[in-house]
């Protein structure tokens, strides 16, 4: 039976002009790439400024990820477009500063322990179990907002103990996504080489919406601060970064520090979760047999009771449907890098200051590492011939120093998740909906993701 061809642009066969690729840029289109660079190792983009060169070779990404990453620090651009919301927390920060973050987070992360926070994740998908409970027949369900409430609300529960309140979930939810709608015009801006003040009126929006998220978390953070002078408080990530100290300086985070670090965790927390269940719902809705394929794994391991922790180990057709979703559509399609001495990539000379960007995307869809790179195929994760591309050519959580260090927590909640909701409902797609992908600060799709709903006989 022929694979299903999930939503995404068809590369162009020549480049577009200038005109036309600004125009992509300010969209967040993600066909702006030409078909070359689905098939090109290395490729060089003269630009306004330094040159661009798009990093396609496993080998090549390794170099600049992994073996010389000290020479590839995060590009400057990444600060100034999350600056507003992140403020100067580990996810932006380079050199002598991130690595001095890195050692006060570190014993913080312990918490992370996968089978300690289980319980947590679990009452929050029990939550998302009443809220479907009032389906009882086929309907329009907006699948981006409900993964994000329950994404955002495991997260919560991870930061700050407490459930996370609806009205919250919608605002931080509003906000971001208007904050994410900025991000592609301040991105033409950069490649111009130009600032964001040439347009006003969206840097005022994007702070506003960035200051809005951060008021949400700010007196959370306060009145912990607060218990914690005379109380132990819970034992959850707040009290650990509160109480964190850098090991060679016995300095600890100021309360701005606190609210960026804090901000970074609760947003990477949940909206990478977010995008990749929601394109993984769309893409087996989309494969009626493979959703039957998930539901006969689930009756077969759960047997119609809750999953327990050691049940999800077991559950890899459900686990690679995921990671086929994370392949198809990388939750971060970019990643920025700029060298900061001479380097020597494929033969050819990298100068300071220029922009290597390793882009998921276009890897992952590489015609030369994956076998019809474009088709949802779940199974390519359990074929041995797929081994060596998913070694080198499959980079959904980053690689080197600065893994996603939650890469393992992002996938137990994905498997609960697809497995509380599959276990007990048929998802569908929709009529009248196709998904159309964005490129922002995390791949979303720009006319949000609908899909049916219904109970299971």
């Amino acid at each position: 039976m022929a694979k299903f061809r999930p939503a995404a642009p068809n590369p162009k066969a020549q480049k577009q002009t200038i005109r036309g690729s600004l125009v992509s840029i300010w969209r967040g289109d993600m066909g702006i790439f030409p078909r070359k660079f689905y098939r090109g190792k290395l490729l060089k983009i003269p630009t306004f400024g330094k040159p661009r060169w798009f990093v396609n070779d496993p080998e090549t990404v390794r170099q600049v990820l992994v073996r010389n990453q000290k020479n590839y620090p995060k590009h400057a651009v990444m600060k100034r477009l999350l600056e507003p919301l992140l403020g100067g927390s580990i996810f932006v920060t380079n050199g002598e500063t991130w690595q001095r973050q890195r050692r006060m987070v570190n014993p913080a992360l312990e918490l992370s322990k996968l089978k300690v926070l289980y319980p947590i994740m679990l009452s929050a998908v029990d939550d998302l179990q009443n809220r479907l409970a009032i389906n009882d027949k086929v309907n329009d369900w907006d699948v981006d907002a409900e993964m994000t409430h329950v994404t955002a609300d495991v997260i919560f529960r991870t930061i700050f103990s407490r459930t996370i309140e609806l009205e919250s979930a919608d605002k931080i939810f509003a906000a971001f996504s208007a904050y994410q709608k900025h991000i592609p015009k301040f991105m033409m801006l950069e490649v111009l080489g130009l600032s964001q003040f040439l347009l006003p009126f969206k840097r005022w929006q994007a702070r506003k919406n960035a200051m809005l998220i951060r008021r949400e978390l700010e007196p959370l953070i306060r009145n912990r601060q607060e218990l914690l002078k005379t109380e132990d408080g819970p034992d959850d990530l707040l009290t650990s970064l509160i109480r964190a100290k850098d090991p060679e300086t016995g300095k600890v985070f100021s309360a701005i520090d606190l609210v960026d670090e804090i901000a970074f965790f609760f947003l990477a927390g949940h909206e990478t979760s977010a995008s990749g269940l929601s394109w993984c719902l769309y893409l087996i809705a989309n494969d009626q047999n493979y959703l039957k394929r998930i539901q006969a794994e689930l009756d077969d391991v759960l047997q119609g009771r809750v999953p327990e922790f050691a049940d999800l180990r077991k559950l890899e057709v459900t686990r690679n449907a995921f990671r086929e979703a994370l392949r198809l559509y990388p939750p971060v399609s970019f990643y920025i890098r700029e060298a900061i001495k001479e380097d020597t990539l494929r033969g050819k000379k990298v100068c300071p200051h220029s922009q290597v960007i390793v882009s998921p995307w276009l890897i992952h869809r590489h015609e030369d590492w994956w076998e019809n790179a474009d088709l949802f195929d779940p199974d390519r994760f359990a074929r041995d011939e797929c081994k060596a591309a998913i070694r080198g050519a499959y980079l959904p959580f980053n690689a080197g120093p600065r893994i996603c260090s939650g890469a393992g927590f992002a996938q137990q909640e994905a498997v609960l998740i697809l497995a509380t909701v599959l276990q007990n409902y048929n998802v569908l797609s929709h009529p009248n909906h196709v998904p159309q992908p964005v490129g922002q600060l995390t791949l979303r799709s720009r006319n949000g993701m609908r899909l049916l709903i219904e109970p299971r006989k």
